[in-house]
């Protein structure tokens, strides 16, 4: 991903950066950052470009002056795409002061929910749950994208007012709609109920 494309996903998670920047105290001359990021594990294979990617993006942004003036220090570990190493991971940050923390993966992000929530530490993940969208329930899980629930309906939604009428019966039969998945995980059936609800409400089977 170009700099330009990847910093824009930065911006939300800035404007939360430049508030806790005016919360710290009077003293302090840094602000510190956390990532918990997958680098070993079963999605690391853009988990890697990913935390490359955000390290870089704070270490550009310290280039150009900081935060109000004030540097990031951005500290991120690897979990191997494991919830219990995501929520020790996330207790040794809460230990050296993050003040915000930048996830990855849907499992442990909604494992880690209440406890950012308990603890109001903004958290900025790359999974995009639509169970972490109510803010009444999970104001400090912060998003920057859609969810995956809202882009499967567009999809569904989509290609039944494109694709569908161009077939000639299409009048006279009902559209089936099989889902396909690759293996059993919190991400990958994040949106399971979101596009059985759609097909239904399209008229499908």
């Amino acid at each position: 991903m170009k700099n330009s494309n990847f910093l824009k996903l930065l911006v939300p998670f800035l404007a939360v950066v430049f508030l806790m920047g005016f919360s710290t105290t009077a003293g302090a001359e840094v602000i510190k950052l956390g990532g918990i990021m997958d680098t070993t594990g079963a999605t690391s294979d853009v988990g890697k470009d990913y935390a490359i990617g955000m390290a870089e993006a704070w270490k550009y942004i310290n280039e150009q002056g900081g935060v109000n003036g004030k540097k990031v220090k951005y500290t991120w570990f690897d979990y191997g795409y494991r919830i219990p190493e995501a929520i020790t991971k996330y207790k040794l940050l809460k230990r050296l002061k993050s003040v915000a923390i930048l996830g990855w993966g849907t499992g442990d992000t909604e494992a880690l929910s209440p406890t950012v929530n308990r603890d109001k530490m903004p958290y900025v993940s790359a999974s995009y749950s639509a169970h972490l969208t109510d803010p009444k329930k999970t104001p400090y899980n912060l998003f920057f994208s859609t969810d995956y629930s809202t882009n499967a309906r567009a999809c569904v939604t989509a290609w039944f007012d494109k694709k569908w009428p161009e077939k000639a019966d299409y009048k006279k039969r009902i559209p089936r709609f099989g889902f396909v998945n690759t293996n059993p995980s919190l991400f990958r059936s994040a949106a399971i109920k979101a596009v059985k609800d759609q097909a239904t409400l399209l008229g499908f089977e």
